[in-house]
């Protein structure tokens, strides 16, 4: 009889093996704590390789711990093989929620903006809620909740844990997509949140595109006035150097 004691955590994967050779056929049976073990009496199923004689668990639970026996046997006699496996609770936070610098963002009337954000989560996952703040009769808080006015923009599942950065996309803003945005975050733990600041500025009119264009104008003006008063002035004096050379 050989015997094998498994330690893992919930979500990963357990394997069992008892390997055997002798004359064929040969039958292999595993027990659960004295059950027989098909695919079909646990959720998700037990996996079955090298002809029976490799037990896989995939995505182990609490319920999946206990003693686990296999038994190898011909017309000639049989081989025990025995085992435990043990799970241990994995531990569980809050989603953590990181924002990719710059956090405030600056657009004009028209423009699309991206809010870069990243989160660390259970392997479950999270749920991502995109708010922006409002105000009701004139006031940003609710005076009975003491928290601010806000109102559901979009949803969606977050990443699990290690996730790549992912956005959120507000296209062709207005003047009053101004205001505080603010990214909630939430699992079965608890719950982070983060916010973010958006100003929009109207585009450039006509009347400010000309002044910019004036200024430019007379910029280079000046630059080429500039330039060739330089030149008449590098000229003047080599002249004056040259007769000081001829007089002496």
């Amino acid at each position: 009889m050989r015997q094998t004691f498994l330690i893992t955590t919930e979500g990963d994967r357990a394997k069992f093996k008892c390997l055997a050779d002798g004359s064929k056929p040969l039958h292999v049976d595993w027990y659960k704590n004295g059950d027989l073990v098909t695919k079909s009496i646990r959720f998700g199923s037990y996996k079955f390789r090298r002809n029976n004689q490799m037990l896989i668990l995939s995505s182990v639970v609490l319920s999946d711990e206990g003693a686990y026996r296999c038994v190898v046997g011909n017309q000639f006699g049989s081989v025990t093989f025995t085992g435990h496996l043990y799970v241990e609770e994995r531990t569980t936070h809050r989603p953590i929620l990181q924002f990719h610098e710059p956090i405030n963002e600056t657009a004009r009337v028209g423009e699309n903006v991206e809010f870069i954000f990243r989160v660390f989560t259970a392997p479950s996952g999270a749920y991502v809620e995109w708010l922006k703040h409002i105000e009701v009769n004139g006031s940003k808080i609710d005076p009975q909740t003491n928290t601010p006015y806000v109102k559901a923009i979009t949803s969606l599942k977050a990443s699990p844990v290690g996730a790549d950065w992912q956005s959120y996309v507000l296209k062709n803003v207005t003047l009053d997509d101004s205001g505080i945005y603010t990214c909630l975050v939430s699992n079965a733990i608890g719950i982070s949140h983060l916010s973010a600041w958006l100003t929009v500025t109207e585009k450039p009119g006509l009347g400010e595109t000309k002044s910019v264009l004036y200024f430019v104008v007379v910029g280079a003006f000046v630059a080429i006035v500039v330039f060739f008063v330089t030149i008449f002035l590098a000229y003047l004096l080599w002249r004056v150097w040259q007769n000081c050379v001829n007089v002496q």
